[in-house]
């Protein structure tokens, strides 16, 4: 015989949320990265409580603001765009891998 229980320690409501792997450490504080267009900004952010799957935002993102679920690749600039410079070998830079997936910051409704 076995059982699977849930215990509610708490209830939010009316709170910025993001899925958790948007929100990032950099230098000593958690960031996101904010979409704008073809451009990514990143934008520190004061988290509150989560679970497995949902972070709460405090300060630094509003609802429907549009977010990356990861840091942008290092060596890319965040504008999105990536240049084609030749290398020593005279090469171009492989294509632009696609940009990573999106998503808005969603309010928590009751009713």
């Amino acid at each position: 015989m076995s059982a699977k229980v849930e215990i509610l320690v708490d209830h939010l409501t009316d709170v910025v949320y993001v899925p958790i792997q948007a929100v990032a450490p950099s230098e000593g504080k958690q960031v996101c990265y904010v979409v704008h267009g073809l451009k990514s900004e990143k934008c520190e952010v004061e988290i509150g409580q989560f679970n497995e799957a949902f972070i709460e935002i405090k300060k630094g993102l509003k609802e429907g603001d549009k977010v990356l679920l990861r840091p942008p690749e290092s060596g890319m600039p965040e504008t999105g765009e990536q240049e084609k410079k030749p290398d020593n070998t005279g090469k171009t830079l492989p294509e632009e891998k696609p940009a990573p997936p999106k998503i808005e910051a969603q309010p928590t409704r009751t009713g």
